[in-house]
């Protein structure tokens, strides 16, 4: 797995769940679920490489909880977010590639990488309410 799937993995699992804003916990939560359709993980392997995307654990209190540590700014780009994962397809049987893929795409959304280095998108006091 290269490192730029490692990072959207781990965006993935850490943001499935976790979004602020007023009603987007709610709306990334049922994009979520709708996503796994009623499994804990997405999978699928191709050239030998298996990528596994988890649902996260968090839910959506303990997201909401987390809102006013994000700025105008952060939640605009959580809505774009929210967005991504409502189009996103669900992970079903034989379409698992084509799911995990745009949930990377919008997972990907919220952090720069260069040079191997990830760093959020999001404010650092936003950013560390979801963590």
């Amino acid at each position: 797995m290269n490192k730029l799937t490692q990072v959207a993995v781990a965006v993935v699992a850490a943001f499935s769940m976790t979004a602020c804003g007023g009603g987007i916990c709610e709306r990334v939560d049922a994009a979520s679920t709708k996503f796994y359709a009623g499994k804990t993980e997405c999978k699928y392997t191709e050239g030998g490489v298996t990528v596994t995307l988890t649902k996260g654990s968090s839910t959506t209190s303990s997201c909401n909880m987390s809102v006013s540590k994000c700025s105008s700014a952060d939640n605009t780009l959580l809505d774009t977010y929210a967005k991504c994962v409502e189009a996103a397809p669900a992970c079903s049987t034989g379409a698992e590639k084509a799911a995990a893929d745009a949930m990377t795409a919008c997972a990907l959304q919220l952090v720069n990488v260069s040079g191997g280095m990830v760093t959020s998108k999001l404010s650092a006091d936003c950013s560390a309410g979801f963590k």
